[in-house]
């Protein structure tokens, strides 16, 4: 009975041990979650005492490309007919633009198409009744635009010569622009930073305040490029898109300009 006993209260006691390991591990478990929370807790929270301040830089750079789109729209009585003379038409100034040194990777067809053309005679009405209009397919229309990039600027006079030459007068959009105007955004924004930092110390130093860290930053680009609008537009120089003489085209320089808005946590 002794030993029977005994081996019973040796199963209560293992039973026991186990369940205290269970428990203390369950326990140690749930304390290291309130302790993870309460480590973030509050982060999400917007800081109630802030200073914000916008800062500006500015970058000025000469341009280094220039760009320029012409369209050629031809009519025919067949779609065929109207792409073989709008073809003519752009060959003949792709040779041109060849012939100055521009590369095939920078000229680029940036829209085409083709639709046909109708016309609808007037009916005769009775008594108040219009019968509907006829639809006469009177021909096609076909459209190609092409955009140029120069990137020898000095020839851009020269370039819109040669797309007129070939008898082309919608010529439009010229434009003088940096090729790659990452490094000088990195300037420009670096100057920013820059004077927003100097900015948020004068206000600090004057407020009596503490500037502990940067809780929020944005940026916009300003500065739109200039816009050099081509005497080629269509109807222009009389209508007749011929060149007298190769244009004058100064480039200027170009801004770019960046606004940063920063907003500092202070105490």
């Amino acid at each position: 009975m002794n030993e029977d006993y005994q081996k019973d209260f040796k199963k209560v006691i293992r039973c026991s041990f186990v369940l205290v390991l269970a428990l203390t591990f369950f326990l140690i478990v749930l304390s290291v979650n309130a302790l993870k929370e309460f480590a973030y807790i509050g982060r999400g929270v917007f800081p109630n005492e802030t200073l914000s301040v916008t800062g500006e830089g500015e970058v000025f750079a000469t341009p280094d490309i220039a760009q320029f789109t012409f369209t050629v729209t031809e009519e025919a009585d067949s779609v065929t007919l109207a792409q073989e003379t709008v073809t003519g038409k752009i060959d003949a100034a792709l040779v041109a633009l060849n012939e100055l040194g521009v590369e095939d990777r920078d000229i680029k067809t940036t829209g085409y198409n083709a639709y046909p053309r109708y016309t609808y005679p007037e009916t005769l009405c009775a008594n108040g009744f219009c019968p509907p209009r006829e639809q006469i397919l009177s021909g096609y229309e076909v459209s190609q635009t092409i955009s140029v990039k120069i990137r020898n600027t000095e020839k851009a006079g020269d370039a819109l010569s040669g797309v007129a030459g070939a008898g082309i007068s919608n010529i439009s959009g010229l434009q003088f622009v940096i090729d790659d105007q990452d490094l000088l955004m990195a300037e420009a924004r670096s100057k920013a930073i820059a004077d927003a930092k100097e900015k948020v110390k004068r206000l600090a130093d004057d407020l009596g305040v503490h500037v502990k860290k940067v809780v929020n930053f944005s940026e916009s680009f300003g500065g739109p490029y200039p816009t050099y609008e081509s005497a080629y537009a269509k109807d222009g120089l009389g209508g007749d898109g011929v060149v007298a003489s190769v244009p004058q085209l100064p480039s200027g320089e170009n801004t770019i300009k960046i606004q940063v808005y920063i907003t500092y946590e202070i105490k």
